[in-house]
């Protein structure tokens, strides 16, 4: 009987390589790794549009006199004709603008007097 007991005492080694259903399997994902072409050089959309203006604006610049500083009172007329060209501008930019809003104003305003002469009417606005 001493021999009996002295083999369930002793601890059974672990196995040295798990089970089937107990070993670790990579994940199975739909993953797919994605391979992308190597970068381009963007290009401006709005260069063409800059240098079309530039040219433009050269053009339509007066060249400097002479490659000296100029006066203080060289410098207030500059700024001034420089400020009435802007407002030209504004104003014919402006007189543009105000025409449009007349005109669907006065569209607005006709629909409108169509509608109530309708309901004056008794009948519907078309």
């Amino acid at each position: 009987m001493a021999p009996a007991s002295s083999q369930s005492a002793r601890p059974t080694p672990p196995p040295s390589k798990p089970a089937e259903e107990d070993r670790i399997v990579p994940v199975e994902t739909a993953y797919t790794p994605v391979c992308l072409p190597a970068p381009k050089k963007l290009v401006n959309p709005f260069d063409s549009h800059q240098r079309a203006g530039a040219s433009n604006a050269s053009v339509a610049r007066e060249p400097p006199v002479s490659s000296k500083k100029l006066t203080w009172s060289e410098r207030q007329a500059l700024a001034k004709k420089q400020q009435a060209e802007e407002e030209a501008r504004f104003e014919a930019a402006s007189v543009t603008t105000a025409t449009a809003v007349d005109v669907n104003r006065v569209g607005s305003v006709a629909a409108a007097a169509a509608d109530r002469q309708a309901c004056q009417r008794g009948g519907q606005a078309v």
